[in-house]
């Protein structure tokens, strides 16, 4: 899974990701972010973000979490 996430996150470029807009996330799931390892934390923050942007969703929730632990772990 995790081999997943870096070769995901190694076929963007920051260019696109920065024309794609910020993302918001909600004091829930900034908690549930805080209990990713650091050293993977980063990682999951720009491919939870990404998830986001690929459904239209300028904000990072509970849902869009359990979505992303589902698909990377």
């Amino acid at each position: 899974p995790f081999a997943g996430m870096v070769s995901e996150m190694s076929a963007k470029t920051e260019t696109t990701e920065a024309a794609e807009g910020p993302v918001s996330w909600t004091p829930q799931a900034e908690r549930r972010l805080e209990r990713v390892p650091d050293f993977v934390r980063g990682f999951a923050k720009t491919m939870i973000e990404d998830m986001a942007r690929q459904e239209g969703s300028g904000e990072v929730n509970d849902a869009l979490m359990d979505a992303a632990k589902t698909k990377f772990m």
